[in-house]
């Protein structure tokens, strides 16, 4: 019987090794396969807003964005992780208690499954109309839970300028070495296009400012990115007017800078040839390049020769086709059956040349695929998901295509992610789309730019007063053809004391609060997602300050530490961090939490200013009476210094902490007796003015 079971137990043994190598690496294709497609919509607390988003090498999908804040116009930057299957496995939004908005406008993956998020942050007054007062081009790195490694903000530019600077970070590349390049739009006393090298860690190589010679040129948010030959090519819309035409020329510039210097290698201008008159036009974004087989590059934008006047501005999109070295080869102009037509975002198809577009006309969204001599492979709509839909944040990948879907009414707690196969199929959201590709080469006309390129030192800053925090996201299946359905769980939540960084199963150390999600695999090979609840919590730490006073004035604002749900203040329970005073007296605030209690008093005076009143002899017989010669506790100023002298002018004790006070002794020996010289030193509690003492002291022993 014993040799039975024995052979029965490696007989399963062999079956169990059988499956791993043979069926489970099957299995395992499942998670992602290319006739799925879905359709998840998903809600949120607060209005929101994706702008882009990437396919991680963990097959995971990293969107980037903003959200506002709750019943504000205020902006923090947004950043969620979702499974293939478009499960969310966290959410997290970025603010600082330095500036009132934070917005991020792109995402790239870089080492070690980091991620690099770009945009600005700044202040507005949200008075209306809302006004920007500040805003600065912002760079941050986080690991793949979206917590912060480090920020930077981009420090001002030597250039002439009467007026705060704006920025803004409006693209991102990775180099072939690891490296970042940066494209930042530059508003001074006019526009300028910043394309800046940095190295993983943020530190600038080089920066290359570019600028027109004509003073009333604008510049619109350039888009680059970096050739098979290593050059750095980027693309932008310019407009300008000069005396010798009554009418504003405008199109597209593109330039090639050298990846190791920031050189200029080319610079090549497209003019709209309908330009050449009044009428007003409109010229959308580079969506961004292709660079086509052979070395030839392609260009996609929206134009509209008219303003169209409902949601979107654009008619028809324009793809332009040049040589390698950017000279106009062709255009091929995409018309939809009405207007308007505005191309949100776009992807390359790897090897191929082929890319994807995304458009919509400010109702329904629309895909196409184009070849590499803009001829439409397939073209696709989705009516399904609703009326009064814009589109952003596409990408694709060897199963199908991605992209966000959310409602155009000036914000929107709606958000869909949506998923079809490579040929642009999603099941009921789906339906045939009929947009028309037309030659329109004489439309463009290469014609002379006079841009200076000039290369000034750009610093990025380092900034850490930045926080994240998770944000409420949650999604559900509307149509759906799926391959693998994600499990979930959830386990207990873990509440930490004093300790500043926790394991997670999977060998992760981290360091922040918030939802972490570990990931498995199914026998059948689909995501098995855990979620971790992990907070950090330490002994309230809570400090009132020095003390403080009424003068003249009716109120003032205590304030502590901020970062805790509940504060005491005299008996008070409030979720605030500050308290109004319109009376002297002493103030307590406390706060409890699972680590622990923390109490802190404060003393409000009616008046800012004290005489003061010292005496003129002291006794250090150790009788405990009369021992130490001090500033007396009734003098309320704060105190700068207390210096006391002999009668040659030696200084004998000094101090500048009020609890202090001089005890006779003297390099450890008691002082003679004998007269001895005070002055004291100290401010009104308000710091405003000055006050002294000097006088006379009898040491008596």
């Amino acid at each position: 019987m014993h040799t039975k079971m024995q052979e029965f137990k490696k007989t399963l043994a062999f079956i169990i090794l059988w499956m791993m190598v043979f069926i489970m690496p099957l299995q395992l294709q499942a998670q992602s396969c290319a006739d799925e497609y879905f359709d998840i919509h998903f809600n949120t607390l607060t209005v929101q807003e994706p702008r882009s988003s990437i396919y991680t090498s963990e097959n995971e999908i990293l969107m980037a964005g903003n959200v506002h804040r709750y019943n504000s116009l205020l902006q923090d930057g947004w950043l969620t992780k979702f499974s293939s299957n478009g499960t969310v496995q966290w959410s997290r939004h970025y603010k600082t208690n330095v500036y009132n908005y934070v917005v991020l406008n792109t995402v790239i993956a870089v080492e070690d499954e980091n991620f690099i998020l770009a945009g600005n942050v700044g202040n507005v007054d949200t008075s209306f109309p809302i006004t920007h007062l500040s805003q600065y081009a912002f760079l941050i790195k986080v690991n793949k839970y979206g917590n912060p490694i480090w920020s930077k903000i981009l420090g001002k530019i030597n250039v002439t300028s009467l007026t705060e600077p704006f920025s803004d970070v409006s693209g991102i590349e990775i180099t072939k070495e690891g490296d970042y390049i940066l494209a930042v739009n530059y508003l001074a006393n006019k526009d300028y296009n910043v394309i800046v090298r940095t190295d993983k860690n943020g530190n600038t190589k080089w920066a290359t400012i570019i600028q027109s010679t004509i003073q009333h040129a604008t510049l619109g948010a350039p888009k680059i990115k970096q050739l098979k030959n290593g050059a750095i090519v980027s693309a932008n819309f310019i407009g300008f007017a000069d005396d010798a035409h009554p009418y504003q020329q405008q199109g597209y510039y593109f330039t090639s800078l050298n990846s190791e210097t920031g050189a200029l290698n080319w610079e090549r201008f497209l003019l709209d040839t309908d330009t050449l008159s009044f009428t007003q036009k409109v010229f959308g974004e580079i969506t961004g390049f292709t660079e086509l087989p052979g070395g030839k590059l392609r260009f996609i934008s929206s134009y509209a020769d008219t303003k169209y006047f409902y949601g979107r501005e654009t008619k028809k999109l324009f793809n332009y086709i040049t040589d390698s070295l950017g000279f106009l080869s062709k255009v091929i102009s995409y018309t939809n059956d009405s207007p308007p037509l505005y191309a949100s975002s776009g992807t390359n198809i790897a090897n191929t040349g082929n890319r994807v577009i995304l458009m919509d006309n400010a109702d329904t969204a629309f895909l196409m695929e184009v070849e590499p001599e803009g001829n439409i492979k397939w073209q696709k709509s989705y009516p399904g998901l609703g009326r009064s839909q814009e589109t952003n944040a596409l990408f694709s990948t060897e199963f199908g295509h991605y992209f966000f879907s959310f409602t155009q009414n000036g914000g929107s707690k709606f958000l869909q992610l949506i998923k079809t196969d490579p040929f642009g199929n999603g099941g009921c959201i789906g339906a045939p789309k009929n947009i028309k590709a037309n030659d329109a080469t004489t439309a463009f006309i290469n014609r002379p730019i006079h841009l200076v390129y000039q290369q000034p030192s750009v610093q990025w800053n380092d900034f850490s007063l930045l926080s994240s925090a998770d944000y409420f996201i949650k999604g559900e299946y509307g149509c759906k053809q799926l391959c693998c359905t994600d499990v979930t769980d959830t386990a207990s939540k873990i509440n930490l004391c004093n300790i500043s960084s926790y394991i997670l199963p999977n060998n992760d150390t981290i360091k922040n609060s918030g939802t972490y999600t570990i990931k498995f695999k199914t026998i059948k090979g689909c995501d098995s997602l855990v979620y971790y609840n992990v907070d950090f919590a330490f002994t309230p730490q809570l400090s009132l300050g020095a003390d403080r006073c009424l003068g003249q004035k009716d109120t003032i604002i205590l304030k502590t530490q901020e970062g805790y749900t509940n504060y005491v203040w005299d008996g008070l329970n409030t979720t605030e961090n500050t308290f109004s005073v319109h009376e002297p007296g002493v103030y307590k605030v406390n706060v409890t939490n699972r680590c622990g209690f923390k109490e802190d008093t404060i003393n409000v005076f009616k008046q800012c200013e004290f005489e003061i009143h010292m005496p003129n002899a002291f006794t250090p017989n150790g009788d405990n009476v009369n021992d130490i010669f001090r500033v007396p506790p009734q003098v309320n100023n704060l105190l700068v210094s207390f210096t006391v002298f002999n009668r040659w002018g030696q200084i004998v004790f000094r101090t500048s902490n009020i609890s202090e006070g001089w005890n006779g002794m003297l390099k450890n020996y008691p002082a003679p007796s004998g007269t001895y010289v005070y002055y004291v030193v100290m401010k009104s509690i308000d710091g405003r003015k000055n006050i002294s003492k000097s006088g006379y002291l009898t040491l008596v022993r």
